[in-house]
Formats: C-alpha cells, sequence, structure tokens
C-alpha cells in the first residue's frame, strides 16, 4: 500500500533488478543442454549393427529446430534469466521455475516456499517419455595406460561399482532425495520418474571437447544456428572419426 507511481515505472524497466520476480532461470550453459536433452536432440546414435553415428547434419530438422528455438528462448524473450547472479532466487520465493540437476534440491532444505519437482518437458506429446540427461560432472573411473594387470584392477572396480550401487545409490534416492529434500509424497514420485529417465551419450563420455562444440556452448548462440553448425560440421565429423579411430586401437591391443 505504500507503493509509488514512481517505484512501479522503476520496475517496468525491462531489466532484472533486485526484487524482481521472473519466471525461468538457468545459470549455466549445462542447464540449457538438459533442456535439449530433454526434448530428445542426441550427439550421436548407435545402430542395430553396434555402429556409432555422430548426428549431426544440417537436414536433422529437429536439432535445428531445436537450437534455433534454444536462442530464441534465451536471447529473445523477457522472463527468461541465464545468469548465476540470480541462482538464489528460487529459493528467496522470487521465481516461478528453477532448472538444475536432481542433486539442486539439497539446496531448498530451508526454503520457506513449498516446491516441486518435475521432469525436463518433453518436445511435444508426440515424444514416447521423459528423458534427462547424465550431468558431465560425473566421476568416471579409468585405468592408466600402463597398469600391469588389467583383469585384476578391472575386477576390484567393478566389484567397488556393485556395492555402490547395493549400498550407497539405493541410500542416497530413498532416503535422502526423496525424504529428507522431498516435502510431499508427490516430490518423491517425480523423483523415481527422473532418476528411470537416465541417460548419457556416447560422445559425452569419451569427447568432451567436442560435446561442447557440438552444442555450441561456449562459442554462444547466434542469430543463425545453421550457419554455424555448417562452418564447423567437417571438423566435428573428423574429430568423431578419429576418436572412434583410437578406441578402436586400444581395444584391439594385447595385454600380458
Amino acid at each position: 500500500k505504500n507503493v509509488t507511481k514512481a517505484d512501479i515505472e522503476k520496475k517496468l524497466n525491462e531489466k532484472l533488478d533486485e526484487g524482481d520476480i521472473i519466471g525461468s532461470s538457468f545459470s549455466s550453459s549445462w542447464a540449457i543442454m538438459q533442456l535439449l536433452g530433454g526434448v530428445g536432440v542426441e550427439c550421436s546414435t548407435r545402430n542395430p549393427d553396434g555402429s556409432i553415428t555422430f548426428d549431426i547434419n544440417t537436414k536433422n530438422d529437429k536439432y535445428i529446430s531445436s537450437m534455433q528455438k534454444t536462442y530464441n528462448l534465451f536471447n529473445q524473450t523477457t522472463g527468461i534469466n541465464n545468469s548465476t547472479k540470480w541462482a538464489c532466487y528460487f529459493a528467496d520465493g522470487a521465481q516461478l521455475f528453477r532448472y538444475g540437476s536432481v542433486s539442486t534440491m539439497s539446496g531448498f532444505r530451508e526454503m520457506e516456499d513449498d516446491f516441486y519437482v518435475v521432469p525436463t518437458p518433453k518436445l511435444d506429446k508426440e515424444q514416447p517419455e521423459y528423458r534427462a540427461i547424465m550431468s558431465d560432472g560425473n566421476n568416471l573411473m579409468g585405468l592408466a595406460y600402463t597398469c600391469q594387470n588389467i583383469e585384476a584392477a578391472t575386477a576390484t572396480l567393478e566389484l567397488m561399482a556393485y556395492f555402490t550401487d547395493q549400498m550407497v545409490t539405493d541410500l542416497y534416492y530413498d532416503e535422502v532425495l526423496k525424504y529428507k529434500y522431498s516435502r510431499d509424497d508427490s516430490t518423491a514420485e517425480m523423483v523415481d520418474l527422473v532418476t528411470d529417465s537416465i541417460y548419457t551419450d556416447f560422445v559425452l563420455i569419451w569427447e568432451k571437447y567436442l560435446w561442447d562444440e557440438h552444442w555450441l556452448r561456449y562459442k554462444g548462440y547466434g542469430p543463425s544456428v545453421v550457419s554455424t553448425i555448417r562452418k564447423s560440421e567437417s571438423s566435428w565429423i573428423q574429430r568423431f572419426n578419429e576418436t572412434l579411430a583410437k578406441l578402436d586401437e586400444l581395444a584391439n591391443e594385447q595385454y600380458e
């Protein structure tokens, strides 16, 4: 009741200021790729014969359309924020949607407002299932090239992974995410829905640089996604094929 006309006019400046309420926030480039992964855009496809192809060409309507819409969303839409500066807005009750990984829930334990978990949106009703892309921040175990006992090392890693799956993973999801970090039963059900739809991509695991380049992650989105892709397509395909060749070479080596 103490708000003046000048206060209102000051807020209507089409800029994000302290005290504003915003619609959505993407606090990292990874969150943008989560959105694209959710609509079914992939970097690679495994064929029936086991071979892998790199999914990038200017005739891929789904890829081009999704990338172009993403550019429009983050550059031409009021109420969409892509800055870490305002990442705390959701917990403060000044933001409608907060995009992030499942672990993002851990930051809302002290949040006063109720919150709900929903999966990454589908592209349309024709998409058969939700998709939750695995974060590139996950730790992957590997063996040094100079390892002298491949059999013993891999057996140990496999046993460690088994015990983690049996003793740690379920405990984290069932006891921490679904109950300690959740406010109601529906949130726990959504955690199940999201985790059941997790997938990863060959390129994300084996060729991180190519993954980032493919998504224009650090080059940024331009007004014409097609032209940007055309400039990079041949070099991306060459690098992908070189990675496959190197993996085949390592797989065919004989170890004592």
